[in-house]
C-alpha cells in the first residue's frame, strides 16, 4: 500500500478522501471497497478496536460510523503521528471515546472486549495466529482481516483464518472473502446450533 503524504489535509474527512484519490491513482485498486465494508459493520458495533492502524485510513472510515469507543493499536507511530490532531477532533466532535496506543498487537495487557475487531499487521502467518488466539475470544460481533491473499509481499492469511475457525474457534463463520488484489475477510461470531 502507498503512504501517501497527508499532513495537507485539515481534517478527518479531508484525509480519507484525499488517500482514496492517491489509491486509485497511485495503485488502481480502490480500497474504498474494503473500507466501505469496514463502515458498513462498525454502524453495527459500539465498540471498535483496530490492529496495525498505520496512517490511520481503515480506523477513519470505522470512526465514520459514529461508535461509542474506538481504540487503535500500532507498534510504530510515526506514520500515524503527524494525523493524530484530526482523530482526535473528530473524536471529541461526534462523541467518540477514541484512544491511540503505542504498542504491540500480542501484548495481554491490551485485549479488552469489542464489538468489531480489524486486524492489519505484520501479513505473517504466526504473527496471524497469536493475535486471533488472543483477540478473537473478546469479540463479540465481527473480525475483519486485511491482506488475505497473496499478492506483493503479503503472505496470503485466508489459510490462517480458515484454520482458526475449523480448529479453534468454530463460533465463526465467514460472510465475506475478497480474494481481488490483496483482499480482505470478514467473519461474524454466531452461536452453532448442535
Amino acid at each position: 500500500m502507498i503512504k501517501p503524504d497527508l499532513t495537507h489535509c485539515t481534517s478527518l474527512e479531508n484525509m480519507y478522501d484525499e488517500a482514496h484519490k492517491a489509491y486509485i491513482r497511485d495503485e488502481q485498486y480502490n480500497y474504498k471497497i474494503h473500507h466501505d465494508a469496514l463502515r458498513q459493520y462498525a454502524s453495527d458495533c459500539d465498540t471498535i478496536k483496530e490492529l496495525g492502524v498505520m496512517q490511520g485510513i481503515s480506523l477513519a472510515s470505522m470512526m465514520f460510523s459514529k461508535p461509542e469507543r474506538v481504540t487503535g493499536i500500532d507498534i510504530d507511530e510515526r506514520r500515524y503521528r503527524p494525523y493524530h490532531k484530526h482523530f482526535v477532533k473528530y473524536a471529541e466532535d461526534n462523541g467518540i471515546e477514541y484512544k491511540y496506543i503505542l504498542g504491540s498487537s500480542t501484548d495481554r495487557a491490551l485485549v479488552t472486549e469489542v464489538d468489531l475487531i480489524h486486524i492489519d499487521t505484520l501479513h505473517k502467518p504466526e504473527q496471524l495466529k497469536k493475535e486471533m488466539a488472543l483477540h478473537l475470544p473478546s469479540v463479540r460481533k465481527y473480525a475483519i482481516f486485511h491482506d488475505t491473499t497473496n499478492y506483493r509481499s503479503a503472505a496470503g492469511l485466508f489459510v490462517e483464518i480458515a484454520k482458526y475457525i475449523t480448529e479453534v474457534d468454530q463460533n465463526w463463520r465467514i460472510i465475506e472473502h475478497h480474494t481481488d488484489w490483496c483482499g480482505f475477510a470478514v467473519l461474524e461470531r454466531y452461536i452453532r446450533e448442535c
